[in-house]
């Protein structure tokens, strides 16, 4: 019996729209405070050199997609190239990095809420959002490619108006001169960075539905990070144009206190509507793809079975979405912004390592030269380290507990099943 396929409907401009919805979202919003703190006005370099790596990670993904157009990412390529162990850790990986990016989405729309509604507790604000987030997709939401093209060109008009219309208040003083020293922290902020990317090979996990993926994939992945460089860098110099980079790292919400600073309340207000329409349209799709890679685990025996159950009438793995939606308010009460900006900064370069790895592995007939691979892999390990010793630590105990449960618990309950 000829198992399921999924239907390849996504040309380059789906496939292109669909990554920078994932990218544009709560990383330019909040990383950029977060980036200027580590290298002062340096950060602006950081922006560029983040998408090189991402683009050299993001190649290597291309060519796995290539390779094998089907869904599920590195967690599948691991599984056909490598072993079932590492398909495991990448899609363990994966589930890390997505439940702390989208604890940083909520945390950031808290922040983004306050100007709105001031007073707000952020922690149950997000809490609150990650609830409805999780009941959104129980019950089967689905953005069509039609949505999210809209929802892309809306977050693209906001940013281009956000850095046009604060330009006349910039002040180069508060962009030159670069202090020397802030070079230190440069490797810092390219990994905080790298999280503002995101995203960037979500084409590829969709392979099995994506048209033509020997050119879709590369087109899709080079447009959009081209785009998405140049909104960062035309947003991120307009913000620490106004603010200056001191100012600028002390806010949870550097894009509207920007644009308040610059053109007043409107601007504050305009500004903050926009990046919550952003933050939610991320973290629902974030949310989606979550439990989907947590369904094809479970489906193939590397999580609880019961955990990927589909439900009857909806027809979404309704226990995967609740566990990620409980997890994440959890997560939004429990830390704050830096903290799980930092974690899932790290859980995404190790990640991509892994994918890198992956793509080094295939032997003869590469599409692009190993020298790509090798540097992607190189890059995503380097920046791993320069991101603070408590985040590599709680990011080893993480992947420590899912290598104890893929190798002693995981065949105890197999055996028992």
């Amino acid at each position: 019996m000829q198992k399921p396929q999924l239907r390849r409907a996504l040309g380059v401009v789906n496939a292109t729209a669909i990554a920078l919805g994932a990218i544009i979202g709560a990383g330019i919003f909040v990383t950029i405070s977060e980036a200027a703190g580590a290298s002062g006005t340096l950060f602006l370099l950081a922006i560029p050199i983040a998408a090189l790596v991402a683009l050299l990670s993001g190649l290597s993904a291309t060519e796995l997609g290539i390779r094998f157009p089907r869904s599920g990412g590195t967690y599948e390529f691991g599984r056909r190239v490598l072993s079932y162990g590492t398909g495991f850790i990448a899609g363990w990986i994966f589930i890390l990095a997505g439940i702390t990016a989208s604890s940083t989405y909520v945390l950031a729309f808290a922040g983004y809420l306050q100007p709105l509604i001031p007073g707000v507790s952020p922690q149950s604000v997000a809490a609150i959002l990650a609830l409805i987030a999780t009941a959104a997709n129980y019950f089967g939401v689905r953005f069509s490619a039609a949505i999210n093209v809209s929802l892309v060109a809306l977050k693209i008009i906001l940013l281009l108006f956000f850095a046009l219309a604060i330009a006349p208040a910039i002040r180069l003083g508060n962009i030159l001169p670069i202090v020397p020293e802030d070079i230190a922290g440069l490797p810092r902020a390219v990994a905080l960075l790298f999280f503002a990317y995101t995203g960037f090979a979500r084409p590829v996990t969709l392979a099995e539905e994506i048209k033509r993926p020997e050119s879709t994939l590369p087109a899709s992945l080079l447009f959009a990070l081209s785009i998405s460089m140049f909104l960062y860098l035309a947003t991120s110099l307009s913000a620490v144009g106004v603010l200056g980079d001191e100012e600028l790292s002390k806010s949870v919400t550097p894009l509207s206190l920007a644009a308040g600073t610059a053109i007043g309340e409107a601007g504050t207000v305009i500004v903050s509507i926009g990046a919550l329409v952003s933050i939610i349209s991320v973290l629902l799709t974030e949310i989606f793809g979550l439990s989907r890679v947590i369904f094809a685990m479970s489906r193939n025996g590397d999580l609880p079975g019961w955990i990927g159950a589909i439900h009857p009438k909806y027809r979404v793995p309704h226990r995967a979405v609740i566990l990620i939606g409980v997890v994440v308010a959890s997560l939004s009460v429990l830390t704050d912004l830096s903290s799980v900006i930092a974690a899932s900064s790290l859980a995404l370069l190790l990640y991509y390592g892994l994918t890198n790895f992956t793509a080094l592995r295939l032997g003869r007939n590469k599409i692009y030269s190993p020298a790509i691979s090798l540097m992607g892999l190189a890059t995503t390990l380097a920046l791993s380290l320069a991101l603070p010793a408590a985040t590599i630590i709680i990011n080893a105990i993480a992947i420590a507990i899912g290598l104890f449960y893929y190798y002693v618990i995981r065949p105890h309950l197999l055996r028992r099943y």
